[in-house]
């Protein structure tokens, strides 16, 4: 890339050995500019730390213009790294060249310069700006050919992510049998009745609040730290025998070493043996799911989510809660209450919630999901189910009886999740729901009536959430449906057409759903609860650790919960295959309709 004009100095040019590396692209060309020449591209080595997916290089010439100019230039330098860092979040940056008397570390903070030598006569002209802390080491030799600038020889130092990440401090409670005692004693000990005495969102927020309060005075905390190589098949023994050998070598007593280091091996040799025997279990046990979550902490994939790079996390919660609530024109709550009015619940109706329903549903809770606004742990649930069924019946009952529900319980925080590696815009992001533990526990025992209520009215053509139906069901049949079409005649032929819905979710309307649930008989109460659960929902979104400003809001069904997909199948029951009739008489459908939660494949024949 030259200048041109007839200067007599400028012109970048990278040179590339096609025996390390022959996937580049170019990304940025700038030479029009006075005061700076910018070549940045992407490099694909065929070599490279596993974590890295290209090297962003910036070819960069600045002419001796002026102290101004070479601020201009700084300014440019950095608008152009910042623009390919926001695409390659994870990629290393370096720019090098002949910058002058330009100076970017003021304006790319967190870059280090490693030529230290003079590059021509006692100046530092040509310079190398990396990303990455003690990453190079710059050698200056003599200068070649006719060249008046000394040649500046960049080695990088290869060291892995795991070396140079920093060990991560965690406060975790400690259940010990003694801890898990002490505090089934507190729980059995409590007299409940003293909180049943109020509204019911203030019975739910001091029941809630005390048995957190429990949970922090009986259960003992520690500090721990989360190496980035730590392995899951390193067990609390092999940690002290690494401890021994390490107290041994700093002794200096070989003996003991040597011993140490035998011991290690053979543990580690039977750690990893019983890891493998892990994995085949449950590959034989056909669990599939269990199957995949033991090769992903096997293989170290289940780490946490990446944080989300954002120069103002508030700004950016605040807008995210705002696009993620744009529906809110379609606000019908009103509408909905007044088809309420004409659903009265008869006393044979009441839906009974027993302790050994609630118990039941505890013991299945999913200890792996995070906690909700309330801080009420998964873990907490299913390990003491037998000791809180007592407390959370009646209130689930009073719940289900006066179709009401807790504010915490319909208070969730949204959690974006980038649907891309790289998103830009806010529709970028999924909007995942975080929710009240309880609120779920309660969500699965009422959705037990709903699915065996609908299971028999809803269209056979759903294949999602249905016990025993899945995509290979949905796949099949339209397969087969096709393939009998076609062979009826060589001139019959199909037109298929694939349907996703945009935000399918956040775009169910209450008064349209609730009005389907009066037209297929549902229960009362049901239809009562499930429409104070989708109006007056609040909602924060929590970026990283940053919380938006609530917000309210009555369309749509949170992202996350249990009953939301099943009450988006009743949403959209009514968009079924229809029989067609001919001389008096039902023959098969020329059009079909197959849906599978929220993708649909239309296809009629010919």
């Amino acid at each position: 890339m030259d200048r041109g004009g007839g200067s007599c100095y400028g012109g970048v040019c990278v040179y590339i050995n096609d025996l390390c590396c022959r996937a580049y692209s170019i990304k940025t060309r700038i030479c029009d500019d006075p005061n700076v020449e910018i070549l940045g591209m992407t490099l694909r080595p065929f070599y490279s730390p596993r974590e890295f997916g290209c090297i962003l290089l910036f070819a960069v010439y600045v002419p001796p213009k002026g102290p101004g100019r070479a601020a201009q230039a700084a300014r440019t330098i950095a608008d152009c790294v910042h623009e390919l860092q926001l695409q390659y979040p994870e990629a290393p940056a370096v720019v090098l060249g002949d910058l002058n008397q330009c100076f970017v570390d003021t304006v790319l903070p967190g870059f280090e310069q490693y030529v230290q030598d003079t590059t021509r006569k006692n100046n530092i002209l040509d310079k190398c700006y990396v990303n990455i802390e003690n990453a190079y080491v710059a050698r200056v030799g003599p200068p070649i050919s006719t060249s008046d600038h000394n040649v500046a020889c960049i080695t990088p130092v290869s060291k892995s992510k795991l070396k140079r990440g920093k060990p991560v401090k965690k406060v975790v409670r400690t259940w010990t049998n003694e801890s898990k005692e002490q505090l089934k004693a507190c729980l059995d000990l409590t007299d409940w009745d003293t909180f049943s005495c109020g509204s019911l969102d203030e019975i739910t927020t001091v029941t809630n609040d005390y048995i957190n309060f429990c949970v922090e005075l009986v259960v003992p905390t520690k500090e721990i730290k989360i190496y980035p190589n730590n392995k899951s098949y390193v067990t609390k023994d092999i940690q002290e025998i690494i401890h021994e050998r390490k107290t041994a070598f700093i002794n200096k007593d070989f003996g003991a070493l040597k011993l140490a280091e035998k011991k290690l091996k053979n543990r580690i040799r039977q750690a990893k043996s019983a890891h493998r025997q892990r994995l085949e279990d449950t590959f034989n046990s056909n669990n599939h799911k269990k199957t995949w979550d033991t090769m992903k902490s096997m293989t170290g994939m289940s780490s946490p989510s990446k944080p989300i790079l954002t120069e103002n996390e508030g700004a950016l919660s605040n807008d995210l809660t705002t696009f993620f609530a744009r529906f809110e024109s379609l606000d019908n709550s009103s509408k909905c209450t007044e088809i309420l009015k004409a659903v009265i619940p008869a006393p044979s109706d009441r839906i009974t919630i027993t302790e050994e329903d609630v118990r039941r549903v505890f013991r299945c809770t999913n200890t792996g999901k995070a906690n909700g606004p309330d801080e009420c742990s998964a873990f907490l649930l299913k390990n003491f189910a037998s000791e809180l069924a007592p407390v959370w019946q009646p209130i689930f009952q009073i719940s289900v009886d006066t179709h009401t529900i807790p504010l915490s319980w319909k208070t969730s925080y949204i959690k974006p999740l980038p649907k891309i590696r790289c998103p830009k815009e806010h529709k970028d992001y999924r909007p995942i729901a975080l929710t009240s533990v309880i609120m779920k526990s309660l969500e699965r025992i009422l959705l037990q009536y709903l699915v065996s209520l609908t299971k028999e009215k809803l269209d056979p053509c759903q294949f999602a959430y249905k016990k025993g139906c899945g995509t290979e069901d949905a796949v099949a049949t339209l397969v087969h449906l096709i393939t009998k079409h076609l062979d009826q005649s060589k001139d019959n032929y199909a037109r298929v057409l694939f349907l996703d819905f945009s935000s399918a979710f956040n775009t169910i309307q209450s008064d349209i759903l609730v009005s389907k649930m009066v037209q297929l008989e549902l229960n009362p109460y049901l239809i009562h609860w499930y429409a104070c659960f989708l109006t007056n929902r609040v909602q924060r979104v929590k970026v990283n650790r940053t919380l938006s400003s609530a917000l309210t809001t009555n369309v749509g069904a949170p992202q996350g919960c249990v009953s939301s997909a099943v009450l988006f199948t009743l949403y959209t029951d009514s968009c079924r295959t229809e029989e067609c009739l001919s001389e008096g008489r039902s023959k098969g459908p020329d059009q079909y309709i197959l849906k599978y939660s929220d993708d649909s494949f239309n296809f009629s024949f010919k």
